[in-house]
């Protein structure tokens, strides 16, 4: 995300399809009304035009479980607090600050894995289908359930534990995550 002076309004690539679009527009708007409670400048907010990317431009983007990832990258450039780049989220945005279920889970999970993710931020009412996933997988990640888009920017400013790099792994879980 960037922002440059403005009227608090919010641009997206050309790659972002339409449930994208809406995402990334009920982000702004959640954080513009709630600013205070959320511990941001509301200033900033109002103030600011934002424009969204998504990486690899030549992909279309199609979602919705992005919204969640938007609000707090906006709220990442506003307060200046970084998120760790061994974090990961996925978990749509409500227009009332709830964090709703998404799909795809066991490929968000295993792709988290295989870059070297150690902390996936997931909306709590995706918490069945994660434990029916094989503990091998569940075990290496930390896995943070969330209700709200509050806990989502809590447990994204927060650095991951003490441990540097990712947890260790046994071949027996390699093989059982690499079967999946």
């Amino acid at each position: 995300a960037i922002a440059h002076p403005g009227d608090g309004r919010i641009a997206v690539e050309p790659n972002i399809a339409r449930p994208m679009v809406s995402s990334a527009k009920i982000a702004l708007a959640y954080l513009q009304k709630h600013a205070d409670a959320l511990g941001l400048d509301a200033d900033k907010l109002r103030e600011s035009n934002f424009l969204l990317g998504v990486g690899n431009a030549s992909l279309e983007k199609n979602g919705p479980s992005a919204g969640i990832t938007f609000a707090t990258g906006i709220a990442s450039l506003v307060s200046g607090k970084p998120v760790p780049p061994n974090v990961a989220m996925t978990g749509e945005l409500e227009l009332n600050g709830r964090v709703s279920s998404v799909s795809g889970l066991r490929d968000k999970l295993l792709a988290a894995f295989q870059d070297g993710i150690d902390k996936v931020i997931v909306p709590a009412a995706n918490r069945a289908e994660i434990e029916k996933l094989p503990a091998e997988l569940r075990d290496v990640l930390d896995i943070v359930y969330v209700e709200t888009l509050s806990d989502v920017l809590d447990a994204a400013f927060v650095p991951v534990d003490a441990r540097s790099g990712p947890k260790e792994i046994s071949n027996h879980a390699y093989d059982v995550i690499a079967e999946l």
